[in-house]
């Protein structure tokens, strides 16, 4: 470890300050800091820093400055990303609302459509019922039918033979002989 003064040129008030600061390989520093006294520092010749008080400085460590820039500049994305998804969210949330919307109209047509299913099978109950109606009602004039065919026919079989007894008994009476008139 050489001092810094060794190195620099400066004015004698600074002198005793640049004698307490102490020029180390980089590897070297953090094993030195603890034989450091009070108001000793080391530096590296890439920029590192280690003070008596346990105080560290990387030599490509961001400074506070730049720490704030970074973390304004990280605070702007995340208000970018929130606004993104604040647009997302609301698409989203009108793309929900249009589902919904659609979802109640596909209901309202489910409820119409089996409404309209049952009228239909209602009507389709009364056809059958009415066509069942009209298969008794042709059996029953069917069977009047043929009852009264039947009865046509043995009356005009009755008839014919009343007829045929009715030739038979006119020609008997004119076969018989006159009544003598008194």
């Amino acid at each position: 470890m050489e001092a810094l003064a060794a190195h620099v040129e400066a004015p004698s008030e600074l002198a005793r300050r640049l004698a307490q600061i102490g020029v180390v390989a980089k590897e070297r520093g953090a094993s030195l800091v603890s034989q450091l006294k009070t108001g000793q520092r080391l530096v590296s010749l890439e920029g590192d820093v280690w003070r008596w008080d346990g105080f560290v400085a990387a030599a490509h460590a961001p400074t506070g400055a730049a720490r704030r820039l970074a973390e304004r500049a990280r605070l702007v994305d995340i208000e970018n990303e929130l606004e993104q998804a604040r647009t997302d969210a609301a698409a989203k949330r009108q793309a929900l609302e249009a589902a919904e919307t659609e979802l109640k109209a596909a209901s309202a047509s489910e409820t119409a459509a089996r409404e309209a299913w049952r009228a239909a099978q209602r009507e389709a109950d009364a056809a059958r019922e009415r066509h069942a109606n009209a298969e008794r009602e042709i059996n029953r004039h069917a069977a009047r039918k043929s009852a009264l065919t039947e009865a046509h026919s043995r009356l005009n079989a009755d008839r014919a033979e009343a007829h045929t007894a009715y030739e038979r008994a006119t020609a008997a009476l004119a076969e018989l002989p006159a009544k003598p008139r008194h």
